[in-house]
């Protein structure tokens, strides 16, 4: 990492201990590993496309990784890399269903064309190549489309079949991280999830 740092956010270990509390052991350590081949593929790219990494912060939404700006293509193929990543943990569904299972659902909500996730990131980064001009408007129309759908979705998944509170918490986790969320198109820095 060039000799720069790594930065685990207080935050996320009260989240930690919580999910602990919650989450059985074999279950947890099961989206860690997930979650950890994930951003693995994510550097793995960024240094093969000739990119540096800066800063690592682990935080209550997910990881961020701080590089120089990439050009289009490298930033897709980043982008595109920790999704990869997880879904190849479906080869160890034998030996590790847990972590086959986590990848799975991970490598889906992060191919969300919602911005800052990975899918988010790509359907801009293509669309910047494509059309400049209307590149933010078609974004913002995807993701409300997504997210209105990911609501009803989940208010039928809490509802007609009785799954409680949790769909409406992943849509309500996935609203605040959009929220906070920053473009990078004038930064001199990006963050790649």
């Amino acid at each position: 990492m060039n000799g720069k740092h790594i930065e685990l956010d207080t935050s996320v270990l009260l989240l930690w201990c919580f999910l602990i509390l919650m989450v059985p052991l074999r279950w947890l350590f099961g989206a860690l590993f997930a979650a950890a081949v994930h951003e693995l593929f994510h550097a793995a790219a960024i240094y093969i496309t000739g990119g540096h990494i800066y800063h690592f912060q682990i935080g209550i939404f997910g990881a961020t990784m701080e590089t120089e700006i990439l050009s289009r293509r490298a930033e897709v193929f980043c982008a595109a890399a920790g999704p990869c990543g997880s879904f190849l943990l479906l080869f160890l569904s034998h030996s590790a269903p847990r972590a086959a299972l986590c990848g799975l659902v991970q490598g889906v909500y992060n191919l969300l064309p919602i911005y800052p996730l990975d899918g988010g990131r790509m359907l801009h980064c293509i669309l910047q190549g494509i059309s400049p001009r209307y590149a933010e408007q078609i974004c913002t129309a995807v993701e409300s489309l997504v997210i209105l759908a990911l609501i009803v979705g989940c208010l039928y998944l809490s509802i007609k079949l009785s799954l409680g509170l949790l769909p409406i918490f992943a849509v309500v986790f996935l609203l605040v991280k959009m929220r906070l969320r920053k473009r990078p198109c004038k930064q001199r820095k990006i963050r790649v999830q």
